[in-house]
Protein backbone atom coordinates (compact mmCIF):
# COMPACT_ATOMS: atom_id res chain seq x y z
CA UNK A 1 0.00 0.00 0.00
CA UNK A 2 3.05 2.57 0.59
CA UNK A 3 3.58 2.22 -3.03
CA UNK A 4 -0.02 3.11 -3.94
CA UNK A 5 -0.99 6.12 -1.19
CA UNK A 6 0.90 8.71 -0.54
CA UNK A 7 2.47 9.32 2.37
CA UNK A 8 1.37 5.77 4.40
CA UNK A 9 2.95 3.17 5.80
CA UNK A 10 1.96 0.00 7.83
CA UNK A 11 3.95 -1.61 10.47
CA UNK A 12 2.85 -5.18 11.56
CA UNK A 13 3.34 -6.51 15.41
CA UNK A 14 2.95 -10.37 16.17
CA UNK A 15 0.72 -10.25 19.39
CA UNK A 16 -0.59 -12.37 21.46
CA UNK A 17 -4.32 -14.10 21.87
CA UNK A 18 -5.11 -16.91 23.46
CA UNK A 19 -8.76 -17.40 24.18
CA UNK A 20 -9.62 -21.01 26.51
CA UNK A 21 -5.73 -21.77 26.43
CA UNK A 22 -5.57 -21.85 22.63
CA UNK A 23 -3.21 -19.39 21.35
CA UNK A 24 -4.13 -17.70 17.53
CA UNK A 25 -2.00 -16.34 15.36
CA UNK A 26 -2.32 -12.80 15.65
CA UNK A 27 -1.26 -9.27 14.59
CA UNK A 28 -1.73 -5.35 16.01
CA UNK A 29 -0.75 -2.86 13.40
CA UNK A 30 0.77 0.61 13.64
CA UNK A 31 -0.85 2.94 10.56
CA UNK A 32 1.43 6.25 9.70
CA UNK A 33 -1.00 8.88 7.30
CA UNK A 34 -0.21 12.06 6.85
CA UNK A 35 1.83 11.83 9.73
CA UNK A 36 -0.72 10.59 11.86
CA UNK A 37 -0.22 7.66 14.01
CA UNK A 38 -3.16 4.89 14.36
CA UNK A 39 -2.57 1.89 16.21
CA UNK A 40 -5.14 -1.33 15.84
CA UNK A 41 -4.54 -4.00 17.99
CA UNK A 42 -7.50 -6.51 17.25
CA UNK A 43 -8.19 -9.26 19.95
CA UNK A 44 -4.64 -9.10 21.66
CA UNK A 45 -4.88 -10.54 25.25
CA UNK A 46 -2.35 -7.94 26.44
CA UNK A 47 -1.34 -4.58 26.01
CA UNK A 48 2.88 -4.73 26.02
CA UNK A 49 2.59 -3.88 22.45
CA UNK A 50 0.50 -0.97 22.56
CA UNK A 51 2.74 0.29 25.83
CA UNK A 52 6.03 0.58 24.18
CA UNK A 53 4.06 3.06 21.29
CA UNK A 54 4.64 6.67 22.09
CA UNK A 55 2.79 9.96 20.41
CA UNK A 56 -0.33 7.95 18.72
CA UNK A 57 -3.05 10.23 17.56
CA UNK A 58 -5.34 7.27 17.84
CA UNK A 59 -5.98 4.02 18.89
CA UNK A 60 -8.95 1.11 18.41
CA UNK A 61 -8.39 -0.90 21.43
CA UNK A 62 -11.25 -3.59 23.31
CA UNK A 63 -12.04 -2.58 26.59
CA UNK A 64 -10.05 -5.36 28.12
CA UNK A 65 -6.26 -4.17 26.63
CA UNK A 66 -7.04 -0.78 27.91
CA UNK A 67 -8.01 -2.64 31.45
CA UNK A 68 -5.21 -4.07 31.10
CA UNK A 69 -2.72 -1.15 30.31
CA UNK A 70 -4.41 0.35 33.85
CA UNK A 71 -3.62 -2.59 35.99
CA UNK A 72 -0.15 -2.47 34.85
CA UNK A 73 0.10 0.58 36.40
CA UNK A 74 0.86 2.49 32.72
CA UNK A 75 -0.11 5.51 32.22
CA UNK A 76 -3.08 5.73 29.15
CA UNK A 77 -3.08 9.06 28.61
CA UNK A 78 0.06 9.34 27.86
CA UNK A 79 0.29 7.04 24.94
CA UNK A 80 -2.50 8.61 22.46
CA UNK A 81 -4.23 11.16 22.31
CA UNK A 82 -7.53 9.40 22.02
CA UNK A 83 -9.04 5.62 22.01
CA UNK A 84 -11.91 4.31 20.30
CA UNK A 85 -12.84 1.63 22.59
CA UNK A 86 -14.83 -1.85 20.95
CA UNK A 87 -15.77 -5.18 22.21
CA UNK A 88 -18.02 -3.91 25.12
CA UNK A 89 -20.00 -6.71 25.73
CA UNK A 90 -23.48 -6.42 26.98
CA UNK A 91 -23.14 -6.88 30.75
CA UNK A 92 -20.30 -4.03 30.35
CA UNK A 93 -20.91 -1.10 32.71
CA UNK A 94 -18.83 1.75 31.08
CA UNK A 95 -19.37 5.38 31.98
CA UNK A 96 -17.35 8.08 31.18
CA UNK A 97 -16.99 11.69 32.02
CA UNK A 98 -18.37 13.92 29.62
CA UNK A 99 -15.82 16.20 29.64
CA UNK A 100 -13.38 13.63 28.54
CA UNK A 101 -12.90 13.37 25.09
CA UNK A 102 -10.34 11.02 24.88
CA UNK A 103 -12.25 7.67 24.97
CA UNK A 104 -14.89 6.96 22.37
CA UNK A 105 -17.23 3.90 23.28
CA UNK A 106 -17.73 1.99 20.30
CA UNK A 107 -20.78 0.98 21.07
CA UNK A 108 -23.57 1.97 18.34
CA UNK A 109 -23.35 1.17 15.20
CA UNK A 110 -22.37 3.28 12.12
CA UNK A 111 -20.14 5.37 14.77
CA UNK A 112 -18.06 7.61 12.63
CA UNK A 113 -14.44 8.63 13.72
CA UNK A 114 -12.44 11.36 11.88
CA UNK A 115 -9.08 13.00 12.03
CA UNK A 116 -7.85 16.17 10.67
CA UNK A 117 -4.72 16.00 8.87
Amino acid sequence: LSETIPDFAMKAFTTDHTVFGISFKHYSYLVTWHGKKIFLSGDTTNSETIASQTDLDLAFVPIWLLMDIEAKNVDFKILSKKYAIYHIGRNDKITLDEKDFQLKLLDKQGDVITIAY
